[in-house]
């Protein structure tokens, strides 16, 4: 089932640099979270400001909410929003990469300009959009797509009812519709994350041996929920990030 017009995926710039941004990096969160949830409290903005404040080449930072999401209504009246409405999510963040960014880099010796971080689905959105990126970041991804009944639970436990929701619900026909294969694996320098006790991602390590040259991360002690806030796993994306 595809996506609805009105179930938009949106984005909004935080925080934004002055003048022209050299670079962009996208950072995309999981079913039953939010942008603002999983990239700010954890710390992720903050590591990144580095990046945004540089003066050769300053990144904006852009935070996506998914459809049904919580913050997705906020973020589409926010005026540095922007907004896709792509068929199926995945293309719709391609689209919105695409449109919005600074150029990419020529070839592999030059510095990157577009870099994408998901975490959860989040990291499978990431994968599928790769191909129009420098650098790759993808956290807590399961190899084996969960079922149907089992993102009901995640969003239930989130306090999200997609018979309640109709663009929650869209998003939901939309992802079981069209279930992760690991097909297209990343060609770019990709960092592959999760947590050591991750419940959901537990066959994370399988996705390694699909992309090329991938870097792989462990978080020791970490599970599903609180890998995406882990020092090593910000350390190891910004070490990412500065090559």
């Amino acid at each position: 089932m595809a996506l609805t017009a009105a179930a938009r995926l949106v984005a909004g710039r935080r925080p934004s640099p002055e003048g022209d941004p050299g670079r962009d990096v996208w950072l995309v969160h999981g079913l039953g979270s939010t942008g603002r949830g999983t990239f700010d409290g954890s710390g992720w903005l903050r590591a990144l400001e580095p990046f945004v404040n540089s003066g050769d080449a300053p990144a904006r930072v852009w935070l996506v909410e998914l459809p049904g999401h919580p913050d997705a209504e906020e973020a589409a009246a926010d005026p540095d929003a922007v907004t896709a409405t792509a068929p199926w999510i995945g293309d719709a963040l391609r689209e919105l990469i695409e449109e919005h960014s600074a150029p990419r880099a020529a070839s592999a010796d030059e510095p990157w300009r577009r870099a994408v971080i998901g975490y959860s689905f989040g990291g499978r959105l990431a994968w599928e959009a790769a191909d129009v990126v420098d650098r790759v970041v993808i956290g807590g991804l399961p190899r084996t797509d969960p079922a149907h009944d089992e993102r009901h639970q995640v969003l239930a436990a989130a306090g999200l009812n997609p018979a309640e929701n109709p663009r929650l619900a869209a998003l939901l026909d939309a992802i079981t519709a069209r279930p992760f294969a690991g097909a297209n694996p990343p060609r770019m320098p990709t960092l592959i994350a999760y947590g050591e006790k991750d419940e959901i991602a537990q066959d994370a390590h399988a996705l390694v041996e699909l992309v090329p040259g991938a870097e792989e991360l462990v978080i020791p002690g970490r599970n599903h929920m609180n890998a995406v806030s882990s020092r090593k796993f910000k350390d190891a994306a910004l070490a990412l990030l500065e090559s």
